[in-house]
């Protein structure tokens, strides 16, 4: 539990030069090939600590999400995209 919160610390920081955000829009605009899977949200067809960092982005107002990435995000389908999907998502990460 420490390390998953130590973890949310380090994503939840803003970064200072605006560069975070702009290799992660790059890295989803150069990955658009279609591949629906619930969590992941940067299309690359796997769901890791990437997806949970562009959720937590979008959470916190960082990351502007195309449709497919608010879809994807979404992971417990409950119709928001929040903490609760970052927990989720997490937890398969570490069972897959």
């Amino acid at each position: 539990m420490r390390f998953f919160c130590f973890l949310l610390t380090i994503l939840i920081l803003p970064s200072t030069d605006g560069e975070q955000d702009k290799t992660v829009k790059t890295a989803i605009q150069d990955n658009m090939e279609t591949r629906d899977e619930l969590g992941d949200v940067n299309q690359d067809g796997e769901r890791n600590i990437a997806d949970v960092y562009i959720i937590v982005g979008m959470i916190m107002g960082h990351i502007t999400p195309t449709d497919h990435m608010t879809w994807a995000a979404d992971v417990n389908q409950d119709g928001v995209v929040n903490i609760l999907d970052v927990v989720t998502l997490v937890n398969i990460i570490f069972e897959g």
